[in-house]
């Protein structure tokens, strides 16, 4: 692998807003869920993404993983893959494409942690 293989983006966001927007009894509401993301992600790179309770994990991931669903909805920027030389914006892109890439080259698998498994949790002695 040479220097400038290894640096060759794979993900750039850009921007990237997605919001819950919901209207019960009349009522709008709009939770700013995912507000403002830019980064880019570089072959051979690994993240890990860490927050509070309710702090928009999942709904950044979602949208990475072209996996929303109404109430939330990208609001604004973008999240561009380059798969083998063939560029594809996940907040745009029409069932098609995301099918084309969903499995092959994408795909979002949930996973959690139980207590016992979280670093400096006390470990408890089964009866």
């Amino acid at each position: 692998m040479t220097a400038e293989t290894s640096h060759e983006d794979i993900l750039n966001v850009s921007g990237l807003k997605a919001y819950y927007q919901m209207n019960y009894f009349g009522i709008e509401r709009e939770v700013r869920a995912v507000d403002d993301i830019t980064m880019t992600i570089r072959k051979n790179e690994v993240y890990g993404i860490a927050g509070e309770s309710s702090s928009g994990k999942t709904s950044f991931i979602k949208v990475l993983a072209a996996a929303i669903r109404p109430p939330l909805r990208v609001i604004a920027g973008s999240a561009t893959y380059n798969f083998g030389g063939r560029s594809v914006d996940v907040t745009n892109a029409d069932s098609q494409a995301i099918e084309a890439i969903r499995w092959r080259h994408l795909s979002l698998c949930h996973a959690r942690l139980d207590e016992r498994s979280q670093p400096g949790a006390p470990h408890r002695q089964e009866p």
